[in-house]
């Protein structure tokens, strides 16, 4: 059990989930958790989507590892570096959720790499440098010609890591090593940039090109493999931000599919009821409710939309049931993108102009603020 003021946290419950409005307190809580952990967890990773997000700077522990928006727009390819720069030759898992996340999200089971401005005349660049010793010279000269080599037998100049490769045999090759000597190759100017590719359906772009709701979810799924141990805790501030819908509902799921194994802690502050509403098929849930007292738990049913509504958000859900479930029909038809917001404000119009109830149309007025935050999640 975690006790911060208010909140008491049950850690033996896989998942804790924090709710409320914008600015009442979600993204200090998780800042104050992870400064509390640090001696009690051999691992802590803190992911945000905002730049206004509370986690303490990413060199504030040896065991805390932070990713958020603040860090810049190159963060997907970071990450994707960093998760096989650290898969060893011991580590089928890492090696496999690679092509997982990128299975989830609808892309070929591969990652290109593509090496730019290659400096040809190795030696005389080599042999100029004073601060590095004969083994490090003889480390980049092996990744260097390896390369090289390589790259004399790729077409279109971009190396492919598949999924059917066996995962202790890219170790006796170079890609790992390249990754790990990017920083030292790139300083003495031996190489520009290694950029990141991916595919679907077989046609190729750079990860760049992706929608930033993909981008999202590959970094925030490959960060987590990356540094995550057994009974890790893993805190995540607003993951609905430039996340489909559908992603919204399974974001936890996915985390728990690939990671479960570790037996984390999740901890998530959110204030999207589809993210709520995904949890129904997950067992020890908690979920924490700002109100004027602070977090208190509270006891709901993620399965129903009226609980969650209600319960969870503060809309009141009015008498008709026939009402409420058509209500949460058109929401969800509209984060499945099978209606436009269009028709879905307008079928809640059309219910509103109907009803006589004044606690029906504060109902409906809050469906319709719900869709327009579905809406700009969409845009964003």
């Amino acid at each position: 059990m975690i006790n911060l003021g208010t909140l008491n946290l049950n850690m033996n419950s896989p998942i804790n989930v924090l709710i409320g409005e914008n600015g009442c307190g979600k993204s200090y809580v998780l800042s104050q958790l992870a400064r509390d952990s640090v001696e009690e967890k051999e691992s802590i990773i803190a992911i945000a989507t905002s730049v206004y997000d509370k986690f303490p700077r990413r060199n504030f522990a040896k065991n805390y590892h932070y990713m958020g928006a603040r860090l810049g727009r190159f963060i997907p390819r970071e990450a994707v570096k960093q998760a096989i720069s650290r898969i060893n030759s011991y580590d089928s898992k890492g090696f496999f959720t690679l092509f997982q996340v990128l299975d989830y999200v609808g892309y070929d089971q591969r990652i290109g790499f593509k090496v730019s401005q290659i400096e040809y005349s190795f030696d005389e660049v080599i042999n100029n440098i004073t601060e590095l010793d004969n083994v490090q010279k003889n480390d980049l000269g092996r990744v260097f010609y390896g390369l090289k080599n390589h790259l004399s037998n790729t077409p279109d100049d971009v190396l492919w890591l598949k999924r059917n490769h066996a995962y202790h045999e890219i170790f006796d090759e170079f890609l790992t090593y390249i990754l790990l000597h990017e920083k030292t190759l790139k300083k003495y100017k031996l190489i520009k940039s290694i950029d990141i590719y991916l595919s679907k359906q077989k046609k190729i772009f750079p990860l760049s090109h992706a929608s930033s709701g993909e981008l999202s979810i590959i970094s925030t799924l490959l960060f987590i493999s990356s540094f995550i141990k057994d009974d890790t805790l893993i805190l995540i501030d607003e993951p609905e931000n430039s996340l489909h819908p559908k992603w919204q509902k399974e974001f936890i799921s996915m985390i728990l599919d690939l990671f479960s194994y570790y037996e984390p802690n999740i901890i998530v502050a959110t204030h999207s009821p589809i993210v709520i509403s995904g949890l129904h098929k997950e067992l020890d849930v908690e979920i924490h409710k700002y109100t004027v007292d602070g977090f208190i738990r509270v006891i709901s049913d993620p399965k129903n939309a009226e609980s969650i509504y209600d319960e969870l958000f503060d809309i009141v859900t009015p008498a008709s049931r026939e009402l409420s479930n058509r209500c949460a029909g058109i929401l969800n038809d509209f984060s499945e993108n099978k209606i436009s917001l269009d028709v879905a404000e307008n079928a809640l119009e059309i219910y509103k102009e109907k009803s006589y109830d004044d606690q029906q149309i504060v109902f409906i007025d809050g469906i319709k603020e719900l869709l327009v935050k579905i809406q700009n999640n969409k845009a964003s």
